[in-house]
């Protein structure tokens, strides 16, 4: 017997990622507190990359993570 609510769950989430890298495609108009901005902006000129560039590799590492660990929890 299959688990239909998992199913949707797992849905729910690809869908809530894929809205959410919809957003943040153009991560220049992504509006913050100023102590994380000045955190960002120390930090992507410690990295050499730009504002727009750091919130991406963030966004790309966070999203992967999260994938993984939703895939351990289902094995």
């Amino acid at each position: 017997m299959t688990d239909v609510s998992s199913g949707g769950e797992a849905q729910n989430a690809r869908l809530a990622n894929l809205r959410a890298a919809t957003m943040l495609r153009e991560t220049a108009h992504v509006s913050l507190d100023a102590a994380t901005e000045s955190a960002l902006s120390a930090i992507a000129a410690e990295m050499n990359m730009s504002r727009p560039e750091l919130i991406r590799m963030a966004l790309v590492d966070w999203l992967e993570s999260h994938k993984n660990s939703r895939a351990a929890a289902n094995d």
